[in-house]
């Protein structure tokens, strides 16, 4: 129905070797959870929990029961492992996982509380979720984000599947570490959300519990999240990102020490557009980035993501040619482009786009309109004068690595791989100071690394 959803040739040993690795790490995460829940009935227990950030201090906590609930949902939390001083009761939505079924539905209950008066400096907090009427969580232990002016580290990727999620061992030991304090998943979750009535869904959550519950995890939506029928529905019942209740998870802001990040949603320029929602969307980026820009003394950073690329340069399909032009240059609106991002991020000066959706990692050079603006010769990413673009879509899923690029190379392309499954690990040190590395999942080696140093940020029109 939707040829965006097309499924690639599989590699059967990758996938079978994933498929194993997922199956026992979820069997063990869900013994566990069931040693520690004692429910009056099945179905009861808290499952699926993640963290999502609204500011330094202040969280949500998100979680699901296959049956529905009498005593309320309740988070509570210390800083002392099984010493709770503090609770707050939240929320219960009921989610109908199948919208197009409604002689057979399914239905989940999707809960939400929010965690307040959270300190920073890496503090640990310990939590449970449920109630005592209906049952309790096994405890979860969050680490709080470094203290303002101190380095941030993210964990940043798209495109990850239940199936084949080859890079998840690696990010699960690597969160149990505190070896990074967010992750950014730029759309593509779990290969799909809603199919098997939710259950896909199901499984890829409670894969990415001991992730989620240790960090926040921020998301914006993927081609992979619509569903049969075009829309949003699972993936805008199961997260709770900032505004969620306002813009139902499509995009959003938010600061994290000196940088303000913006996730935007890319599909509404592709796949059955919706002018109206495109418009909507670029009036909200442009007057967040107006606000972003007036508040630089604060977050001088500003990075945007998005699932789709701008600029790439493998050879699937339109995906880097006139699929990305459009979010580049707009939507054809009575015969003119309308409602482009690129002169957006030029214009406000945004330092990064990160996306996904190529299966394959590729850093472009600082670029504007198809034009290289390098730092200098030596030292391309000192004080560039365009945005840097990275797209970074291959922690794995069920679909094959993308690893057939246009030749030759075009002159703003500075690195491509899409031999290696791998994943981002972004540090902001300072306010002129980011680190990005590329991490391989088999064994742990950078494979691609290098430092964004901007001295002074700005409109690039001004510099």
């Amino acid at each position: 129905l939707f040829p965006f959803q097309k499924k690639k040739k599989q590699t059967n040993m990758k996938i079978n070797l994933g498929f194993v690795i997922v199956i026992i790490t979820l069997a063990i995460s869900l013994a566990y959870v069931s040693a520690k829940c004692s429910p009056s009935q099945p179905g009861l227990c808290p499952e699926q929990v993640h963290l999502s950030y609204i500011n330094a201090s202040t969280w949500i906590v998100t979680w699901t029961t296959l049956n529905d609930t009498q005593g309320g949902s309740f988070v509570k939390w210390g800083s002392t492992p099984s010493v709770y001083h503090f609770t707050t009761k939240g929320t219960k939505t009921t989610f109908i996982n199948d919208i197009l079924d409604p002689v057979d539905w399914r239905i989940t209950y999707v809960h939400r509380a929010t965690l307040y008066n959270l300190k920073p400096g890496n503090n640990f907090y310990h939590y449970v979720v449920g109630s005592d009427e209906d049952g309790w969580s096994s405890e979860f232990t969050l680490k709080t984000l470094p203290m303002p002016g101190d380095p941030v580290t993210y964990a940043v990727y798209g495109d990850l599947g239940f199936i084949n999620s080859v890079s998840v061992p690696r990010l699960k030991i690597a969160a149990n570490n505190s070896a990074f304090d967010m992750t950014i998943h730029v759309g593509d979750l779990a290969y799909n959300m809603h199919d098997d009535r939710g259950r896909v869904g199901d499984n890829f959550m409670n894969l990415i519990q001991p992730i989620a519950t240790r960090m926040p995890y921020q998301t914006c939506p993927g081609n992979h999240e619509l569903d049969v029928i075009g829309t949003f529905h699972s993936y805008k019942n199961r997260f709770s990102m900032p505004d969620w209740q306002i813009n139902e998870n499509m995009y959003h802001s938010f600061d994290v020490g000196p940088v303000h990040f913006i996730a935007y949603n890319t599909e509404c320029y592709l796949d059955g557009i919706d002018i109206p929602f495109v418009e909507m969307a670029y009036w909200w980026l442009e007057a967040d980035l107006k606000m972003a820009v007036a508040n630089r003394h604060k977050t001088p950073w500003i990075i945007v993501y998005g699932h789709r690329p701008m600029y790439c340069t493998d050879t699937d399909e339109r995906d880097c040619t006139s699929e990305a032009k459009i979010i580049r240059e707009g939507i054809d609106v009575l015969g003119v482009r309308s409602f482009g991002i690129e002169d957006l991020l030029y214009k406000y000066g945004v330092d990064m786009f990160l996306c996904g959706h190529e299966h394959n990692y590729e850093r472009i050079w600082p670029i504007y309109k198809e034009t290289v603006y390098n730092g200098s010769l030596e030292h391309p990413y000192t004080n560039p004068k365009a945005p840097v673009y990275v797209v970074t879509g291959a922690p794995g899923c069920d679909e094959d690595l993308q690893n057939q690029w246009k030749e030759p190379i075009p002159s703003w392309s500075a690195i491509r791989n899409g031999v290696d499954y791998t994943y981002s690990i972004m540090t902001v040190y300072n306010t002129t100071t980011l680190n990005w590395q590329q991490v391989r999942a088999s064994d742990g080696i950078v494979i691609d690394k290098f430092n964004l140093i901007k001295t002074s940020h700005g409109p690039f029109s001004k510099m």
